[in-house]
């Protein structure tokens, strides 16, 4: 059921998916038994260790008695560097278990990010890239379709208000100038702003 979802979502996500996945739950399957051995190995030396300390403490006059104090000491270091290292492994396998699965996960959401044979998507109706240097178009999309200006006219009014030059004089806000539609700077009639102001505020909102 998830993967008929997905694919009506991604397919390459989908094929990712199938192809991925098997493989996921081998490595997860390799690597869990892995830990099980770690983790049963952790319990075997602490049990050792702790085994150890209570002959220690039991029989701690015996041991004072012939001066066997190093000995033992040596052998706790004995047990503890076991336990360890069987933490250590275990340790290891956690790492390189959740490390795995994580690539995993990442290569299959990358797989169904790859961009389809006819560009970006783009919610946009119609788009186009044009290369600045040289008119080229880098990217279209119904680039040849007839639209209504929309947010150019915000960008064409900026540009030719800042190439007119004297940015820092005031402009008042009239009434016709608030019933414009397309954007807002929330003026009123009667307002005075900068033409400055006005060109960065005609992008922004």
């Amino acid at each position: 059921g998830a993967l008929i979802i997905l694919s009506s979502i991604s397919g390459y996500l989908t094929i990712a998916a199938f192809v991925l996945l098997p493989l996921m739950f081998i490595y997860a399957f390799i690597m869990n038994r892995k830990m099980k051995r770690a983790f049963k190995e952790n319990r075997v030396q602490i049990a050792e260790v702790n085994t150890q300390i209570e002959d220690n403490l039991s029989g701690i006059r015996v041991v004072k008695s012939f001066a066997n104090e190093e000995i033992e000491n040596e052998k706790f270091k004995v047990g503890n560097d076991g336990f360890l290292r069987a933490k250590k492994q275990s340790y290891f396998y956690m790492g390189f278990y959740h490390s795995g699965m994580t690539a995993f996960t990442m290569l299959t959401a990358n797989a169904g990010a790859l961009p389809a044979d006819d560009g970006p998507v783009l919610s946009a109706e119609c788009a186009v890239v044009i290369n600045a240097d040289t008119n080229g178009i880098i990217y279209g999309k119904n680039e040849q379709k007839q639209h209504a200006m929309a947010s150019t006219t915000k960008i064409m009014t900026a540009l030719i208000t800042l190439e007119s030059g004297d940015l820092d004089r005031p402009f008042t806000v009239d009434s016709m100038a608030v019933r414009v539609e397309g954007t807002s700077m929330g003026l009123r009639a009667g307002d005075t702003v900068t033409r400055r102001a006005l060109c960065c505020g005609m992008p922004c909102r």
